[in-house]
């Protein structure tokens, strides 16, 4: 009797301890729920995502776009939103796709809803049913609607927030009408999510003016990127230097003709400059030769005198 009144009361205490276990995660999970700040936000959503084998990534609200290295902004412009109670919200991104480099073969090791929320997955065996919950209505990519037969789990992120995959390379996509495949999309048309939040103390603020918060990355589009190896000579045909630069050249020849032009007056100036010496040398000879003239003259009346005076003394 000792025995069997032993065995209750033990398995009255086992089932005690496991209920108790069950409320604690249960309160665990609501105690989790933060408040909201001055201005009613819960936390931020919006769309995160990461294209496999070239590895440009996005990793959630608090981050851009960025490449491979993380050195460099990826052009793109999303639509995250601030979370104020429960309600529907719609988030988006555009201007990016890998088409350029992919041709439209690239997985998506990732995309997904991002959220600042303390999201639990359901989990019967350990009694653990979430106390706020995000439900997935539709997306929208390359201008196809999928709305969701089974809602995606939210896992951690990579930062401190949860995310809801839609597109899992690495894993199964979400179980979609249409079917949903991992491939990257193939245009930067936006890309949407509307979602409705359950759960929390409080209802969303209607009309609230901050709630969507718009985030620009690099150029907002990769339309706006300047081509590959196009830069260079596109600046040198939009410069205005290059433009004049015939006419500059035509600036010598004119000068040359100018000089072309000269050169004759030039050229007499310095022959009558040659000829005037020449004319005072020939008049030197000239004024020479009357000199010489006159003296042999003066020479022969001399002659002529001194006979004459000889002859008288004889």
């Amino acid at each position: 009797m000792k025995s069997i009144l032993k065995k209750n009361a033990a398995m009255l205490c086992a089932g005690a301890m496991s209920m108790s276990f069950m409320a604690v995660a249960v309160t665990a999970s609501a105690e989790e729920i933060p408040e909201p700040d001055e201005n009613g936000v819960y936390g931020q959503a919006g769309i995160a995502w990461m294209i496999m084998d070239w590895w440009d990534y996005r990793r959630g609200t608090s981050e851009p776009a960025m490449d491979e290295m993380g050195s460099m902004e990826i052009s793109s412009t999303y639509h995250d939103v601030n979370i104020t109670g429960n309600g529907s919200y719609t988030v988006d991104m555009s201007g990016y796709d890998c088409k350029d480099v992919s041709g439209g073969d690239y997985y998506c090791g990732y995309f997904g809803l991002y959220l600042e929320l303390p999201l639990e997955a359901p989990d019967e065996e350990k009694g653990i049913e979430p106390t706020v919950v995000v439900t997935i209505d539709d997306v929208t990519i390359d201008g196809v609607k999928y709305t969701f037969v089974e809602q995606p789990i939210p896992e951690d992120s990579e930062l401190d927030g949860k995310l809801l995959k839609i597109k899992n390379a690495y894993g199964e996509p979400a179980v979609c009408e249409p079917e949903m495949d991992n491939y990257a999309w193939a245009t930067t048309d936006p890309i949407t999510i509307n979602f409705t939040i359950t759960g929390l103390p409080t209802d969303k603020i209607e009309d609230f003016p901050d709630e969507t918060v718009e985030k620009i990355c690099g150029n907002g589009d990769i339309a706006n990127d300047p081509p590959i190896g196009g830069e260079a000579e596109e600046s040198e045909a939009a410069d205005p230097v290059a433009e004049e630069e015939p006419v500059a050249e035509e600036a010598p020849a004119e000068t040359e003709a100018a000089v072309e032009e000269e050169k004759p007056e030039e050229t007499s100036a310095a022959e009558s400059k040659k000829e005037e010496p020449a004319a005072e040398k020939q008049e030197e000879k000239s004024n020479t030769g009357l000199i010489v003239g006159i003296c042999a003259a003066a020479v022969a009346v001399i002659g002529v005198v001194i006979a004459l005076i000889a002859k008288k003394k004889k």
